[in-house]
């Protein structure tokens, strides 16, 4: 009984990235303070736990890649005032994996802990959209980042399916959670991420990357998976946002810009200018807040940021930036060792990469903490319980 209690306990931060912050207005501030105390919890009991998890070589570069992060933005931040929410979202999700005895918690937990967060994120949705009558869910923090997190839950549970052992009734549940998170993301209404979707799921149908992993489970899984989707694609809300695209398209082709595609490439072309300012670190949050103010093209002007994560991050804090962040992500699949550099192939980080860098191609990701603490935690967790 004491054991579970403590497992509960240990568990409760990623408990309320995974289940709570995502669909509960206002409580993500809760995260950072009860990762102080559970840090504070396993420093006193179990100080040795750091040691055990940087055992693991690849947690161990994703936890210096993490630092070096943290590191960076933190600089930006004292030498002019830089915003600081991803560097200081980033460094409560990696004292949390590296102080946490993950050794001591059972595998099983923490995925019944991703089953119930996708079934909590399935409920939330259709709650908000037919009992509070919210045509886009997701409102409580904001449609795209939860939609980011529709799809995470989404690829956890498939990944669950195709990798863990568990009980017929537990993997229905499975089944269910991902249909559920489907129809969540649906509700969304975020095209990027639903262009992602497909991408992102491939590589939990690859065992392999050779030849070997073309097996007949894998391509009856893909088979079923392409139908699915292409199931998706045929419903109404799917088709009314494509004609709404192409409808955008044609407008930009007669040269008026004044729609949501058109927006995102007039930003675009603006920041190629800012770039050129500060190519090497960037030139800081708050000038990049003034130029966006001052855009000539009034219906692009005041935006709060360049809705492409690689754009924000090159403009505000530079090419080195940039090289950090891709450094920090990548490193969930690849090893430092004697002969130099490892590609290690992990499923469920190549998905949750894929996911995300398309994702960052129309939108800002990282600019909420919400992310930040989704992703980390995804990406390190499935190092420590891969194990």
């Amino acid at each position: 009984m004491k054991k579970n209690i403590e497992t509960l306990f240990l568990l409760s931060p990623a408990f309320m990235v995974f289940a709570v912050i995502f669909n509960v207005p206002s409580t993500k501030f809760i995260v950072s303070r009860l990762t102080v105390l559970v840090c504070l919890y396993c420093l006193i009991f179990y100080r040795k736990a750091i040691g055990y998890n940087f055992e693991n070589h690849r947690f161990k570069f994703f936890i210096k890649s993490s630092c070096a992060v943290i590191g960076y933005f933190t600089l930006l931040h004292i030498a002019r005032g830089d915003d600081f929410s991803f560097a200081r979202s980033l460094l409560v999700t990696t004292l949390y994996l590296a102080m946490v005895p993950w050794n001591k918690i059972d595998k099983k937990i923490f995925v019944y802990l991703i089953l119930g967060s996708a079934l909590v994120n399935s409920g939330w949705s259709i709650y908000e959209h037919f009992t509070l009558g919210h045509g886009r869910v997701g409102k409580s923090v904001n449609p795209i980042p939860y939609a980011l997190y529709c799809v995470s839950m989404l690829l956890c549970c498939v990944y669950v399916l195709r990798t863990v052992l568990l009980p017929v009734y537990v993997k229905i549940v499975a089944v269910i959670a991902s249909l559920g998170c489907t129809y969540a993301l649906l509700l969304t209404d975020v095209r990027g991420v639903w262009l992602a979707l497909p991408f992102a799921l491939l590589p939990l149908f690859i065992t392999k990357v050779s030849f070997n992993g073309v097996t007949k489970k894998n391509v009856i899984s893909l088979t079923l998976a392409v139908v699915v989707f292409v199931g998706i694609a045929s419903t109404n809300t799917v088709q009314e946002r494509w004609e709404r695209t192409t409808q955008e398209f044609h407008r930009i082709s007669q040269g008026d810009y004044r729609t949501s595609i058109g927006i995102r490439l007039t930003l675009w072309k603006n920041s190629v200018e800012m770039m050129k300012a500060g190519p090497i670190i960037g030139i800081g949050s708050d000038e990049l807040r003034n130029r966006l103010d001052n855009i000539t093209d009034k219906w692009a002007r005041g935006f709060a940021h360049l809705h492409n994560q690689y754009l924000q991050i090159l403009v505000e804090s530079g090419l080195l930036g940039l090289l950090i962040v891709i450094v920090w992500l990548a490193s969930s699949m690849v090893r430092f060792n004697r002969h130099g550099l490892d590609f290690i192939y992990h499923s469920l980080c190549c998905s949750i990469l894929v996911l995300f860098s398309i994702a960052s191609l129309t939108d800002v990701p990282f600019m909420h903490g919400h992310i930040v603490y989704l992703i980390s935690l995804l990406l390190g967790g499935a190092l420590l319980l891969d194990k």
